[in-house]
């Protein structure tokens, strides 16, 4: 081989070698890129904050739903542990006006369990309610319908639950209807072996 084609040879090979080694050489990067590169990152990280955000404010929420649901729970419990109590004592007050409705209506009663009696139905319908089982008052609340210890607010003291009505705020004679269920007959039907009525107020 002569001179002049190694020569030749040599520049081929530099050649080669220096765009093999511009074409493994980093390119720097563009500004522009750089920069839409960081803003996309920027984005990113908002989005993960507002996530996280959102997940622990969701969070709060939660315990604050349970907390709430605790309390109501242990107000409940405590009101209906003095409801007996509290309904005798109501119910107490109002026992001269209970007895006054027996006594008024026992002669009317006797005569319909008599009547009664010498039906073929042995039954008899009843004339000393609606006929279908509700006095036109409520001895407890008279027309309201309201429970008369929270006068229908639910609440006694503030937040306390009233153990009267556990929080309805309805009579719990007439359960809120204004009418309480005529001591006398069973859905308006009064039978001749039918018991005569307490003379006590009875517990509901």
């Amino acid at each position: 081989m002569n001179r002049r084609s190694i020569i030749v040879l040599s520049v081929c090979l530099a050649g080669v070698l220096g765009y093999l080694v511009v074409k493994a050489w980093p390119v720097p990067p563009d500004e522009e890129d750089t920069e839409a590169a960081s803003r996309a990152h920027e984005r990113e990280e908002e989005a993960r904050l507002r996530e996280r955000a959102a997940y622990e404010r969701q969070t709060q929420a939660r315990i604050a739903e349970m907390s709430a649901m605790e309390t109501r729970r242990s107000m409940q419990a405590q009101a209906a542990a003095r409801s007996t109590q509290a309904r005798f004592a109501l119910q107490a007050q109002r026992q001269p006006v209970w007895l006054a409705v027996i006594n008024t209506n026992a002669q009317a009663f006797h005569e319909l369990r008599k009547t009664a009696t010498a039906a073929k139905s042995r039954t008899a319908q009843c004339t000393l309610c609606d006929g279908v089982g509700l006095m036109q008052y409520c001895i407890l609340c008279g027309h309201r319908g309201k429970c008369v210890s929270c006068n229908g607010s639910g609440k006694m003291f503030g937040t306390e639950v009233c153990p009267a009505c556990l929080g309805t705020g309805k009579c719990h004679v007439c359960f809120g209807m204004g009418k309480m269920p005529c001591p006398f007959c069973e859905d308006g039907v009064i039978k001749g072996d039918a018991p005569f009525p307490p003379s006590t107020m009875p517990a509901r």
